[in-house]
């Protein structure tokens, strides 16, 4: 079987091939793992002045994660973390590596492609590139600790665009925002990339070069941390704000909201209680009051029985 990762050696530079030219060189987990690896060789290697990065075939530097294993590689929320460790691993490995890095980038750059070249110091395009990181499209999500790589390559406002819109760049859109650092002529992709290894080897002192990756490593973990820290203390302020919204819901002033509720439910049972009450009387008052009219119907009509005998009595009188 063919390697998907290809090592060679040229004296003091090192290239490290994407080799898998029929997918256009997806990478799948293997792929990944076999990257992180090299990387973490190359950089125990102290004769080493340069690492250049290439795709095979002359159509892809790498054009992301191979999705073809994704159903079976990817179909659960612990996969996805077992992956994600696996292409962190190794594109931190570039990030971190005390040899200078040069991206020789020609067609397709994109997905996990793209978090590669981002992970290299130099990146070099052929006019006929493209870049992208269409993660939204395919309906996943973008690992935190590669969005640190991203950030600290390009900044905040192009990985935005990157991620949100979705969109495949230019090698001139690409450029204005610091996805690569140059572009070459047509044709003219081998003598660039030839002559900043030239440059990069023409450096003697071995410390040198360390000490400068290692500082501008530093520098960018103290952004990421100040970045990390401004984010923290936005949280806070707008978690105190929403706190100060809703500040009747604290737990104090709700207990009082509840006891206040309970005394009013309490009030409005004895009320109804009394009402009930008033309601019973109001109908016993009015069965008696019932009872009393049928009492006075019934006098009344003793009363008119008396005076028609009081009539007939007189009238027989006045006859006799």
């Amino acid at each position: 079987m063919t390697d998907s990762i290809l090592c060679t050696r040229d004296g003091a530079v090192a290239t490290v091939t994407i080799n898998r030219p029929d997918r256009r060189n997806a990478l799948d987990a293997a792929s990944w793992r076999r990257l992180g690896d090299v990387f973490e060789e190359l950089s125990a290697d102290t004769a080493l002045r340069c690492v250049v990065v290439t795709g095979a075939g002359g159509k892809a530097f790498g054009s992301g994660n191979d999705i073809t294993e994704f159903e079976t590689g990817r179909a659960n929320a612990e996969q996805v973390r077992t992956y994600n460790a696996i292409t962190i691993r190794a594109v931190h490995a570039i990030e971190n590596s005390l040899h200078p890095t040069i991206a020789r980038i020609e067609g397709f750059c994109l997905g996990g492609g793209l978090e590669i070249a981002l992970a290299c110091d130099i990146r070099v395009a052929s006019p006929d590139s493209t870049f992208g990181l269409p993660v939204k499209n395919m309906g996943i999500f973008l690992d935190p600790a590669l969005s640190d790589t991203l950030v600290n390559a390009i900044g905040r406002a192009a990985a935005l665009e990157l991620v949100l819109e979705g969109r495949r760049l230019n090698t001139d859109e690409a450029l204005s925002r610091g996805i690569i650092t140059r572009v070459t002529p047509t044709g003219g992709l081998d003598a660039e990339i030839a002559q900043g290894k030239a440059e990069l080897v023409d450096i003697n002192n071995e410390l040198i070069i360390q000490n400068t990756k290692l500082t501008g490593m530093e520098s960018s973990f103290n952004t990421f941390q100040n970045d990390q820290q401004t984010v923290i203390k936005q949280i806070n302020t707008n978690h105190q704000a929403l706190q100060d919204k809703i500040g009747i819901f604290e737990y104090s002033d709700f207990k009082s909201l509840l006891t206040n509720v309970n005394s009013n439910n309490i009030t409005l049972d004895n009320l109804n209680t009394g009402l009930g009450n008033v309601i019973d009387d109001i109908s016993d008052v009015d069965t008696k009051v019932d009872k009393l009219s049928e009492y006075v119907d019934e006098e009344m009509a003793d009363l008119r029985k008396d005076n028609v005998k009081q009539q007939d009595l007189t009238n027989f009188f006045d006859q006799s």
